[in-house]
């Protein structure tokens, strides 16, 4: 197991094979990279603001659960989170998860949060709150130390 993944303070349910559970995996990844994997991935300057803005985020996640898991099927469906769509997307992530879950490196932590961003984009098309947490990981992913590239 990588450094990270040895830190980690949850482990993933997989494979993912629902919006729900896709965002109860990403709150507790993000739980983790704000946490206790901070001091590794980001500047001491940087660790803070994060946290601070992923613990301000989290309370949108319920209202982001709610409004997915009652959203109309067909605005699901145009914004790719239903049918066999949904299932490509959560069978990706799940491979990518496992690979960084058994490796724990900083590279396969990037893969990771690129598919999450396929997803999260879909959300985000459905779901105002969506684009917060999507643009939380994309600088997450800026944030990360150069030299953890």
């Amino acid at each position: 197991m990588g450094a990270l993944t040895q830190m980690s303070v949850y482990t993933p349910i997989l494979p993912i094979r629902t919006l729900e559970e896709f965002l109860n995996e990403t709150e507790s990844l993000f739980d983790n990279i704000t946490g206790p994997w901070a001091q590794l991935l980001f500047e001491q300057s940087d660790r803070q603001n994060l946290l601070d803005a992923w613990t301000d985020l989290k309370n949108d996640l319920l209202v982001i659960k709610s409004e997915v898991t009652s959203a109309d099927p067909q605005k699901l469906k145009d914004a790719g989170l239903n049918g066999k769509q949904l299932t490509s997307k959560l069978g990706w992530i799940s491979r990518a998860w496992e690979r960084f879950h058994k490796s724990g490196t900083v590279k396969l932590l990037r893969k990771l949060l690129q598919w999450i961003n396929v997803l999260l984009g879909s959300i985000a098309k459905l779901i105002f709150k969506g684009e917060a947490i999507k643009e939380l990981k994309e600088a997450i992913e800026k944030l990360i130390r150069p030299s953890e590239k």
